[in-house]
């Protein structure tokens, strides 16, 4: 019984005012306000860890000519400090130019952060080098051992982003914590630990949310706070999705922060998976209509550069199911940066919850030419563990990885 009584009080704990009063992003019972005006989110997710530099202007351009205002960014730990202390913001790490160009063309950003992030990437952006200590670290958890690292990182992202927060006259008018939690574990004084943590890194006044999936109840529940915006993840059914969310959170406003409008592929998993336009545009549309503010995941996907996709482990089998390299995903741009339908669909659903006039133009846009797809036969192969000798100094075995 003392699960369902805490269960019981939870949902019917309602959501009140956030902070940063007339600055920023807030929230009251219904909406969002941006400094205090009422605001409907309209965003993309972009892969800028993903995406070579001198293409960033190209896909954040392409965003705003959806008729979107704000770029989801996730920002991954272990792509900028690929060994402990050694830091890179450099070239295709430089998020801080990324957020700068989104907000030179007029968007907000919502930054995702982790420690943790999925976004189908290696480890989940988690670093290789924590699995390494000597003593067993608990991954996401309050574990003191894994809350260290944690600190320095965000800590010296903070560094890097500090001018860019709108506490600053900075872009960046939200942060995530921690990323789909209630599907991974129950360590509650984890997600306060981390919410205090940005709080006195990243500002006290920050607007903050998190995001989980409304397919159970337990998931929104064990991955949200208190006073923190609980958002949600799904692709489809959005009014039953939405009215799950609103029994954990009976007030604040109506928020997916990932609407997925494709999904990732996996090795051996068959064709790339792809949702029909009209049905995208239609979910879209059903959403802003009554009021919702939308993140879609994703707009801009592109290319897991040598070993850093991720993989999924099948519940049933357990089986590792690889990404493959391309993050295609069947967004509304494809892995390459083109148009597709579903963006030209989606753009049309916009401008007619808008009105805005410049999205009832037609985009002037000359694909650039392409390579004509060819097959290639394969005459021979090598096993990865049959290579290591002639790939390495010294062959190593361990039970963890080794520098």
């Amino acid at each position: 019984w003392p699960f369902e009584a805490f269960f019981l009080w939870c949902v019917q704990v309602p959501l009140r005012h956030f902070s940063m009063v007339g600055c920023g992003l807030t929230a009251d019972d219904h909406d969002f306000r941006l400094d205090g005006e009422p605001h409907q989110i309209i965003s993309g997710s972009i892969c800028y860890f993903r995406i070579m530099p001198d293409q960033w202007s190209d896909r954040l351009s392409k965003l705003v000519a959806l008729g979107a205002t704000a770029v989801e960014v996730y920002v991954p730990w272990n792509f900028h400090e690929k060994y402990p202390g050694q830091w890179d913001f450099s070239g295709r790490a430089d998020v801080a130019k990324f957020i700068t160009l989104a907000g030179n063309l007029g968007l907000n950003v919502l930054l995702r952060p982790g420690p943790f992030i999925c976004a189908e990437w290696t480890m989940g952006g988690l670093p290789w080098w924590l699995l390494a200590k000597e003593s067993v670290i608990r991954l996401r958890s309050s574990d003191a051992e894994f809350m260290a690292p944690v600190e320095s990182y965000l800590r010296r992202l903070t560094e890097e982003l500090g001018s860019l927060f709108v506490s600053q006259g900075g872009p960046i008018i939200a942060v995530q914590i921690e990323n789909e939690y209630g599907y991974w574990g129950t360590d509650a004084k984890y997600l306060e630990l981390l919410r205090d943590l940005i709080q006195k890194v990243m500002g006290p006044d920050l607007f903050l949310f998190t995001v989980d999936g409304c397919y159970t109840p337990e998931t929104q529940e064990l991955g949200g706070l208190n006073g923190v915006l609980r958002t949600a993840s799904f692709g489809s059914r959005s009014q039953a999705r939405f009215q799950a969310l609103r029994k954990s959170q009976p007030a604040g406003p109506l928020t997916v922060m990932e609407f997925w409008v494709g999904w990732f592929t996996t090795w051996g998993g068959g064709a790339k998976a792809e949702r029909p336009a009209d049905e995208v545009a239609r979910e879209l549309a059903q959403m802003l209509a009554q009021g919702a503010s939308v993140n879609i995941f994703v707009f801009a996907g592109g290319t897991s550069f040598g070993f850093a996709a991720g993989a999924n482990l099948d519940a049933a089998t357990g089986k590792l199911l690889p990404h493959i390299t391309s993050y295609d995903y069947d967004g509304l741009l494809t892995e390459s940066g083109d148009f597709t339908p579903k963006f030209h669909a989606c753009r049309k659903a916009i401008a007619m919850h808008t009105g805005r006039a410049d999205l009832q133009r037609a985009l002037h846009h000359v694909t650039p030419a392409m390579l004509e797809p060819r097959t290639v036969q394969l005459q021979q192969k090598c096993e990865l563990v049959d290579a290591v000798s002639a790939i390495a100094s010294k062959t190593q075995y361990h039970v963890v990885p080794l520098p």
